[in-house]
């Protein structure tokens, strides 16, 4: 970048001030860069976080709008506005289709884009959907943030009149959006390894704490859509006894295979939970209540005659299920929880789970 910007600004220069030129374009991105870092290791209430980031860059590039996206593993079908500019407007929807506007281009495609001249009328912009409350934009540019080739978001940027990047700014850009693809990643691990920190040990799902709080992300998605969430409880019966005949390690082994069974069958979006000892919670959007229920009454067939997996011979289990309904019969996640658990304990027909 320095020697083609170097040999740029030499034109009709003296050969020193085209140096110090060409210096002080690089000690802007190294001071970009040191000044990235720094935001991206302290938390937002710090001066930190992607916000402060996306100033960063702003200022860098001259451009009036700059957004953050993220990939959602959960949502095939959207990509979600993490982080924008300041001056951003604020109705602007956070969840939005792959299929729409330049944004979703540079999303699905996975290729960058510039362009320095937009439609002069300004009416619609349609960076991101043909009726965006964004005007006046007249160039636009794009980095998919990919890391090893996957897509984990993207850089989205849009001036008005007169404001586009010059070759050197676009390269640096470049460069920066690899960097956020790579802090995405490690949000990602991160995550992950929290999770792990949050299994139960019994059967590797999520404890009764930790479903909680991923009931409540799917429950904040579905407000998003206007949807709902549908909760079930799954409460095994017969284990207590097979401990019994058996021993504690093969009743172990048992729900730890019952438990593999129920994540196989579920879709990869839906969560799932081991709040007690043979009780398992299942949480899916609205929309997959019908496929839901199907899953459920396999399940229930196939308990009542278990392969054993370390041993010969069969297990007879039951299963009794209850169902709560967001936003019908509770407006958060513990209440939900505890509405479909006493629908459980107040079935007359249940037997108490062993």
């Amino acid at each position: 970048m320095g020697g083609g910007s170097k040999s740029k600004r030499a034109q009709g220069k003296a050969g020193n001030t085209a140096g110090a030129d060409s210096l002080t374009f690089e000690g802007e991105v190294c001071r970009l860069w040191l000044d990235l870092e720094g935001r991206l290791a302290r938390p937002d209430h710090e001066g930190g976080g992607l916000e402060a980031v996306l100033q960063l860059i702003r200022d860098f590039s001259g451009l009036s709008w700059s957004f953050l996206t993220a990939l959602i593993p959960a949502d095939a079908k959207n990509y979600h506005i993490v982080a924008k500019s300041g001056d951003a407007p604020a109705n602007l929807p956070s969840t939005l289709p792959l299929a729409s506007g330049l944004a979703g281009w540079i999303h699905t495609k996975h290729n960058a884009l510039a362009l320095d001249k937009l439609k002069a009328d300004g009416r619609h912009s349609y960076i991101f959907h043909k009726d965006e409350p964004i005007k006046g934009v007249r160039s636009c540019y794009g980095w998919p943030l990919l890391y090893n080739d996957q897509p984990r978001g993207g850089l989205i940027m849009a001036g008005r009149s007169g404001e586009t990047l010059s070759p050197a700014q676009s390269a640096a850009l470049t460069c920066l959006a690899a960097r956020l693809a790579a802090q995405l990643q490690q949000d990602r691990l991160l995550v992950r390894v929290r999770d792990l920190s949050q299994l139960d040990s019994q059967t590797g799902l999520p404890h009764r704490g930790y479903f909680l709080d991923r009931l409540g992300r799917l429950i904040k998605q579905a407000d998003l859509t206007g949807a709902g969430v549908e909760l079930y409880v799954l409460a095994t019966t017969g284990l207590g006894a097979f401990s019994c005949d058996n021993g504690q390690d093969a009743a172990g082994d048992l729900l730890r295979s019952v438990a593999g069974q129920l994540v196989e069958a579920a879709k990869s979006h839906w969560e799932i939970g081991h709040v007690s000892y043979g009780v398992f919670t299942l949480a899916v959007p609205v929309e997959d209540a019908t496929e839901a229920k199907r899953v459920i009454a396999r399940f229930k067939k196939q308990l009542l005659d278990w392969p054993l997996v370390e041993r010969s011979g069969r297990a007879g289990l039951g299963l009794y299920p209850a169902a709560a309904s967001y936003p019908q019969d509770a407006d958060g996640p513990e209440r939900l929880l505890e509405l479909a658990l006493t629908a459980l304990a107040g079935d007359d027909e249940n037997e108490e789970p062993a």
